[in-house]
């Protein structure tokens, strides 16, 4: 996605195209840059921000998935303002990606199943919680059943997580994409109708 100092820097098609393509590797790869990012939602009180791991990119239809505890507040958050943004950051490219889009809860449809079926025992866990995430506690606490916090549930107690599972898509509208140089900062603007690229533009840093 960095041009080299040698070549000259991509065109704006092959840049978007490159960004979609790291975005969708690094998805599948754990400890990769773009496995996490950070998932902005409007909340009452302003943007509430949090990092989540990516569970799966589409570059052909420009949508990126995550998962939550269908009690969390980003989940209420989206469901009263379903526009949302992403941002990753990746330090040694010096690149900075800014995505927002359209965001859409799925719980009980076969979008869902499939994600949940895709889901091992221990990603599981946290959807085993009793209290609700953001629960005020006396103390620090999980609030996993006894004994899940130090040791991995089995598959059958895990699938009592999965009427706290969701699955939040996100259909991208535009895309931010910055490189950060000493010899001058460059950065581009994309925006998508219906997964296609509408608009492309150089602007200025």
């Amino acid at each position: 996605m960095q041009p080299s100092r040698e070549s000259p820097i991509a065109s704006l098609q092959q840049l978007q195209q490159q960004a979609w393509a790291i975005l969708q590797t690094d998805s599948q790869k754990p400890g990769d840059v773009f496995y996490t990012g950070t998932l902005g939602t409007q909340s009452g009180s302003g943007v509430s921000l949090r990092t989540v791991v990516v569970r799966e990119v589409n570059a052909l239809e420009k949508t990126i998935s995550c998962y939550s505890d269908k009690r969390a507040s980003k989940i209420q958050e989206i469901e009263t303002n379903s526009s949302v943004s992403f941002l990753f950051w990746d330090s040694e490219r010096k690149i900075q990606l800014r995505l927002s889009g359209t965001a859409t809860i799925h719980t009980t449809d076969i979008l869902a199943e499939g994600h949940w079926q895709q889901t091992s025992p221990s990603n599981r866990r946290s959807y085993l919680a009793i209290p609700a995430p953001g629960s005020f506690q006396s103390e620090p606490t999980s609030g996993l059943p006894e004994g899940l916090d130090t040791r991995e549930p089995t598959q059958e107690e895990s699938e009592q997580g999965r009427f706290n599972f969701a699955v939040i898509v996100t259909r991208i509208q535009q895309m931010d994409w910055l490189h950060l140089a000493k010899s001058g900062h460059r950065r581009a603007m994309f925006r998508y109708e219906a997964g296609e690229l509408a608009e492309a533009s150089w602007v200025i840093p």
